[in-house]
């Protein structure tokens, strides 16, 4: 088995990628300030679940943070751990940068982009940017048969 980690690509950028550049910050920060707190009460506070965003749970009332709708926004920067973390910026270093000077940052499309890809990815109670990184990164197009 072969394991392949990108560390760049060739592809030139017009300007220096700002959002890139913000939102690798805000999922560090997060992260540090992650690392200090309870692990459940992190998950269960500010992950986005399902069952509560819909109304069908409710968690203890002690991590009961910030409202069940604002989850879509916090999940967005949480990270289970360094190597969930490391991975997810080195996407976004090498793939953000081409993304941001292709949609542009003034006309918030990448913005726009980037929320939907991680709105997206929130069907299953995961932290993180995961959603937002296999958004961006094309992938293949398989097409199958009935056979019919």
């Amino acid at each position: 088995m072969i394991f392949a980690v990108p560390l760049y690509d060739d592809n030139p950028t017009a300007r220096d990628p700002i959002v890139t550049y913000l939102l690798i910050g805000l999922c560090l920060g997060a992260f540090l300030w992650q690392l200090g707190q309870n692990e459940r009460a992190i998950l269960y506070g500010y992950g986005m679940i399902p069952a509560e965003l819909f109304g069908l749970w409710r968690p203890p009332r002690a991590y009961q943070v910030v409202p069940a709708w604002t989850t879509l926004l916090t999940s967005m920067f949480l990270h289970g751990g360094w190597f969930h973390l490391i991975g997810n910026m080195l996407f976004l270093w090498i793939f953000g940068n081409n993304i941001e000077d292709v949609l542009g940052r003034g006309r918030r499309h990448f913005r726009a982009t980037e929320r939907m890809c991680r709105w997206s990815g929130r069907a299953a109670p995961s932290p993180g940017s995961s959603a937002l990184i296999c958004c961006f990164i094309p992938t293949p197009t398989f097409t199958f048969s009935s056979g019919l």
